[in-house]
């Protein structure tokens, strides 16, 4: 790890019984951060974590001769992180300007990542000019809300080099059409973006008329945009007329090559929202794969 040429690299923070098999990610060359504690040999659902200044000593005096990080994982699955070790994280995850790609992992962590936890997060993000690729799974992430995911768009829309985006909003129920709209305003100002997949379940709070409305203008006019997936589950307020405001604004965007939509137990969905969503795509020269899925 002293080869101040290699591009990224591991930290895994397992606390493991002799003769347990460390955890392996498909990530070979990744600046991982993870902590589990493994109590004969089983994982327990929910661990706390705080890293310490000790902690993130031995990571910088271990590291301290790698120059080019381009790659960062923080993976906090079924983890309750405090606001304090989250800023510990971020400042070595933010440390090069040069990172290209970021996934950061929130599953499950409910209340542990509210508003002012999203915010420490956007603050980090907003620092990394050089990124090519972000990727952020906030689901059943409950106390997250408007305010959490403005803060989280601001920095979003600053990021200038971003190529790819996902965001996983999956069971985050406490806010409405006014997040899904700094989202939609965040993206149309990223002028190299080419991928956007986006995931919903559960927004109940959302007036989806207007929501998707708002999202599909942003997607229409991203000159840049080839390849989008959106994906909606168990979202109860999507209505045929919902789905017509969405496709009106896509078929707007010119240059898409693949567009993939998956509308799963939105049960104010009927045959015509099915054509509603369906029509003028393929007027869409630059297409080239077609995916759309509509299940109970």
């Amino acid at each position: 790890m002293s080869n101040p040429l290699i591009s990224s690299f591991n930290l895994q923070n397992n606390s493991t019984k002799p003769g347990y098999p460390e955890s392996h990610y498909p990530y070979p060359n990744t600046f991982e951060i993870q902590r589990r504690k493994i109590t004969k040999g089983v994982i327990p659902h929910h661990v706390s974590l705080l890293p310490t200044p000790e902690t993130m000593n031995i990571f910088k005096k271990k590291h301290r001769k790698t120059k080019q990080i381009d790659y960062g994982l923080l993976r906090l699955r079924d983890t309750y992180p405090t606001n304090h070790g989250l800023r510990y994280l971020l400042q070595i995850l933010t440390s090069t300007k040069i990172l290209k790609r970021l996934n950061l992992h929130f599953k499950r962590c409910y209340a542990s990542i509210s508003d002012p936890s999203l915010q420490i997060i956007s603050e980090g993000i907003g620092k990394l000019s050089s990124l090519e690729y972000l990727f952020i799974n906030l689901t059943r992430c409950d106390y997250v809300s408007d305010i959490g995911v403005s803060a989280l768009s601001k920095k979003i829309s600053k990021l200038h080099s971003l190529k790819e985006i996902t965001l996983k909003f999956d069971g985050c129920d406490n806010f409405t059409d006014s997040g899904l709209k700094s989202v939609s305003k965040a993206i149309l100002k990223l002028p190299c973006l080419q991928k956007l997949t986006l995931t919903f379940d559960g927004w109940n709070k959302i007036n989806y008329q207007k929501g998707l409305e708002f999202l599909g203008k942003s997607i229409g006019r991203i000159k840049s945009l080839q390849d989008i997936s959106l994906t909606f589950h168990i979202c109860s307020r999507i209505t045929d007329e919902s789905l017509r405001v969405l496709n009106k604004g896509i078929v707007e965007a010119s240059n898409l090559q693949r567009i993939h939509i998956v509308v799963h137990e939105c049960l104010q969905v009927t045959d015509q929202g099915v054509k509603n969503l369906s029509e003028g795509f393929l007027t869409l020269s630059s297409l080239k794969s077609l995916n759309l899925t509509f299940s109970l």
